[in-house]
């Protein structure tokens, strides 16, 4: 199946309100589900390593360091 075939079956399916529609993304080796009803929402990290490199940097640039570090 081509790029183009899958892509013009998502949007079939996009347009189904009956169909449950997820988009799946490969992270880390799982499959995370992603509905696309929320598609303009804002999208939380769903790879584990980035968020995690993220909150450590965000914490070594404080001052003072979050309770629940200390």
């Amino acid at each position: 199946m081509t790029r183009r075939e899958r892509r013009q079956q998502t949007f079939a399916r996009r347009n189904d309100d009956e169909t449950v529609v997820a988009k799946r993304a490969r992270v880390r080796g799982l499959a995370a589900k992603v509905t696309l009803a929320i598609v303009n929402a804002p999208r939380a990290f769903v790879n584990r390593d980035l968020n995690a490199a993220i909150n450590i940097r965000r914490y070594v640039v404080l001052k003072t360091k979050p309770a629940e570090l200390a």
